[in-house]
């Protein structure tokens, strides 16, 4: 079980009434079945065709126990993405930050190309129009750890003199996922290991040492 199906059943336990063992095992077992429900009704049938009714049904479980830990479905869905270990790929950490930054936009655009990743970002961008909550997760999901982690690497590239002192790491962070993200989504050309050694490329060299 990864770390964050852990997580997300340790916090929903955490919102109940102590428990007798038998009834945590139902909790769990419960708690798995709604996740999974969740995963196969909007990969199937869209955010539009996401609804709590229908995840009751395919969980076997009544709304109430839905209700009782998410107050919506963007909430279940988006917890059943982490559960189901929708995530970033890590940024390499070796001496050389040119070979790291190829290494880490292959990994992202790996990670894009994975069917069950893209299909389900694209219905987190779709649902986030409608839910505020789910948006605001998702801009943290986007925003928050991979460009973070970038632009750390980016900054210690620039201390060790590999990278120009007085490039704005937030915004090199920008322009290689932007690059990514933007052809991913709006699917205006090859999204493969050639497209992301080209940004990788153009990153390092507009970014080198002055």
């Amino acid at each position: 079980m990864n770390e964050k199906k852990i997580g997300i059943r340790r916090r929903l336990r955490e919102l109940e009434q102590p428990r007798l063992p038998d009834e945590d095992r139902r909790s769990e077992r419960s708690l798995d079945a709604i996740l999974n429900a969740t995963i196969e009704l909007v990969l199937s049938n869209g955010w539009q065709g996401l609804t709590i009714d229908g995840i009751a049904a395919r969980a076997k479980v009544g709304k109430q126990t839905i209700y009782r830990w998410w107050p919506s479905k963007g909430a279940v869905l988006f917890d059943a993405a982490m559960a189901g270990g929708f995530a970033w790929p890590d940024f390499p950490e070796t001496d050389d930050f040119q070979a790291d930054l190829r290494s880490a936009v292959r990994n992202l655009v790996a990670e894009f190309s994975q069917p069950s990743f893209s299909a389900l970002m694209r219905v987190l961008l779709v649902g986030a129009q409608e839910d505020r909550e789910l948006a605001r997760k998702v801009d943290g999901f986007i925003s928050d750890e991979p460009v973070r982690t970038t632009i750390s690497r980016i900054e210690r590239a620039a201390v060790e003199g590999q990278l120009d002192v007085s490039v704005d790491p937030s915004g090199l962070a920008d322009l290689i996922f932007g690059a990514v993200f933007r052809r991913w989504l709006l699917g205006t050309g090859k999204l493969d290991f050639e497209f992301a050694d080209a940004i990788a490329a153009m990153a390092t060299k507009a970014a080198g040492p002055a």
